[in-house]
């Protein structure tokens, strides 16, 4: 007779191993800490340890920190509180990692959109969600001004596929959007104050 298998029979913990080492069905107690802490730990024991390797680029532990800091300090600045929403309309890249951890680092709640929304997708999913904020590559800026209007924006972050946080921004966005790289001036400046 053929019994039929429950989620409480958890089948899946059978295959728990790591060739032929059996693996801990559990790793409680977890810590108790904010997410964020969690690449702050990991830069300070692995500093030198690479965290994201991305094509041809990668970024250490230590490295990642930095950019996820100076990013979330950027944040505050442009006033990002606890609970805000900020739409992260990236692909897969570097960039959505660091906006990720740095997002999470402000205490806001980070909504990530899929490049592949169709324009009313993006605008039900940004308006839906009450993301004030928005973090897009630069070939889908336009997309992003289109839907401004309708949605209220009190920022946009621009990021760039080539030479990200190194590449100049497009002057006549001057005042409506801020690249990535300007985030990391804006916060040597409030570093220096």
């Amino acid at each position: 007779m053929n019994q039929s298998l429950t989620y409480a029979d958890k089948p899946w913990l059978k295959s728990y191993q790591l060739g032929p080492y059996k693996l801990d069905k559990s790793l409680a107690p977890y810590p108790e800490l904010p997410v964020y802490k969690i690449l702050d730990n990991a830069a300070e024991n692995y500093p030198g340890q690479t965290a994201i390797l991305y094509l041809e680029r990668s970024l250490k532990y230590q490295q990642l920190k930095i950019l996820v800091d100076k990013l979330s300090s950027a944040l505050v600045a442009l006033g990002v509180t606890k609970g805000d929403r900020i739409c992260v309309f990236l692909p897969n890249c570097m960039e959505f990692i660091i906006s990720d951890w740095a997002i999470q680092k402000t205490g806001a709640v980070i909504v990530p959109t899929s490049i592949l929304r169709t324009q009313e997708g993006l605008l039900h999913e940004v308006t839906a969600s009450g993301s004030t904020m928005i973090i897009c590559r630069e070939e889908y800026l336009d997309r992003v001004l289109e839907i401004r209007e309708k949605c209220g924006f009190e920022h946009i972050i621009v990021t760039s596929p080539k030479d990200s946080m190194l590449r100049k921004f497009r002057e006549n966005y001057q005042g409506v959007c801020m690249s990535f790289a300007s985030c990391w001036k804006a916060t040597q400046q409030l570093h220096q104050m």
